[in-house]
């Protein structure tokens, strides 16, 4: 284990108050401070943003799932920024109570998604950013609960007349059952973000997307999507 975990998990054990406390003074100092260049985590949403510099953000929403923390390590954050609005879905309770602090123009949605309802275990990881409803890919486990999961067609069934410029994927090791939940919402979605965290993930991420989608950037472990069809989600 790295010393730097070590230590984080060290201080989080001893002072259980100090990660939401560091969480929420990062979600005030980036709320409070004039625009960045990036919040992402290898600055994905740059490109994010240069795909849609044609796109009107008052008739098209984002949508995040998985959106953790709501300014950091965030690829939806800097389009919050310049004016646009969507919905962050995110699981983690405490998470999503920052969201609806720092994000307001935002939908924000405290499920799982998947590729099809349920009713799931979350595993929470002292790290929160590590969380998943894939118990594999959680080390240090602070505590199980049970939560419900809804596909991303479900969740955005009273939002079909809007345009998606992005639907951002990062559910830590759940990815592909999203994406097998989203396909009419593939449909009107423009750019898709997707974390690949090997080969083989990388591989069926673009095998079950390729039919409408073109992979044409990796950076770091995500991957980016444009749809073939543009002009006909921009009609």
């Amino acid at each position: 284990m790295k010393l730097q975990l070590k230590i984080t998990l060290f201080i989080d054990k001893v002072f259980p108050f100090s990660g939401p406390l560091k969480r929420f003074v990062f979600a005030c100092y980036h709320s409070y401070t004039p625009i960045r260049k990036s919040y992402s985590q290898y600055h994905e949403d740059n490109l994010i943003l240069h795909e849609l510099r044609d796109w009107n953000y008052k008739d098209s929403i984002y949508v995040d799932v998985g959106a953790n923390h709501p300014t950091r390590i965030s690829n939806s954050y800097l389009l919050y920024r310049k004016g646009w609005s969507g919905i962050t879905v995110e699981p983690n309770g405490g998470l999503i109570k920052l969201h609806r602090l720092f994000r307001s123009r935002d939908v924000q949605v405290n499920v799982g998604c998947g590729a099809e309802a349920s009713f799931l275990r979350f595993y929470v990881s002292r790290t929160p950013v590590l969380s998943s409803f894939a118990k594999n890919e959680v080390e240090h486990i602070l505590r199980v609960k049970y939560l419900p999961v809804l596909t991303v067609d479900q969740l955005l069934a009273p939002f079909q007349d809007k345009k998606i410029a992005m639907l951002s994927i990062d559910t830590e090791g759940f990815d592909l059952n999203v994406i097998k939940g989203a396909t009419e919402t593939l449909k009107r979605t423009y750019l898709v973000c997707v974390e690949a965290n090997d080969n083989d993930e990388h591989n069926k991420i673009t095998s079950l997307l390729a039919e409408d989608f073109e992979h044409f950037v990796t950076v770091g472990c995500n991957l980016l999507f444009r749809n073939r069809h543009e002009d006909l989600i921009c009609k």
